[in-house]
């Protein structure tokens, strides 16, 4: 269910209307990550977008990042908020609407940056512009993403703690802040890989969520 919603963010967002063909390149984007160590199974998107749909790297490798930007801040908002959740925290809470709000900033702040590079070296003007242009022109396009983005971790994230509840004897809550933590996109391990326990309780310990 997972991937379905993902290839459904892939089709929407760079607007292919082939939802078929995405899944099917999702997929073989997914086993490549899994395979090769280090995420550098992510080099292979751009290649796939070419293949598949004729789209040119210096608009896919953009969208590509624009989708792991939004991974991040979906899993970190998540942790965040079961944390606020468990402590009981104000302070946390405020922290995640504000983290929350962090696409939003990003779109008000996209033609102050295109005003900026715009006396730069034409290099540089140039890949600004096209990274710019990867971040969705109004807000109702970047809640979309945003809710296709967290509707996927959520269903993933949700049954790895769920499994790690239960062989591992923690509560849910731990759990969930756990696997968030460990499968943050900027992580040094590839998507494939299993995490020792001990990798996954140094995760929990600072949240103050285990006993």
């Amino acid at each position: 269910m997972s991937y379905l919603i993902r290839a459904w963010r892939i089709d929407r967002y760079f607007g292919l209307h082939e939802f078929g063909v995405c899944l099917r390149m999702l997929i073989q984007h997914i086993a490549i990550v899994n395979l090769l160590p280090m995420r550098a199974g992510e080099a292979a998107f751009p290649a796939l977008m070419k293949r598949y749909f004729q789209m040119p790297l210096h608009q896919s490798l953009p969208g590509l990042l624009w989708l792991r930007g939004l991974d991040a801040h979906a899993l970190l908002l998540g942790a965040i908020v079961v944390v606020a959740v468990a402590r009981r925290s104000p302070a946390l809470m405020l922290a995640a609407i504000a983290w929350g709000a962090l696409p939003l900033v990003a779109l008000s702040i996209c033609p102050r940056i295109q005003t900026y590079v715009r006396h730069r070296t034409p290099r540089v003007a140039t890949l600004t512009r096209n990274m710019i242009a990867a971040v969705p022109c109004t807000p109702a396009a970047i809640a979309k993403d945003w809710l296709l983005t967290a509707g996927s971790w959520i269903l993933k994230l949700a049954v790895f703690a769920w499994v790690i509840e239960i062989f591992m004897d923690e509560s849910y809550g731990a759990s969930f802040v756990g696997v968030a933590l460990v499968r943050l996109p900027h992580s040094c391990r590839s998507a494939g890989s299993q995490d020792s326990e001990p990798t996954r309780r140094a995760s929990w310990q600072p949240c103050g969520l285990l006993a």
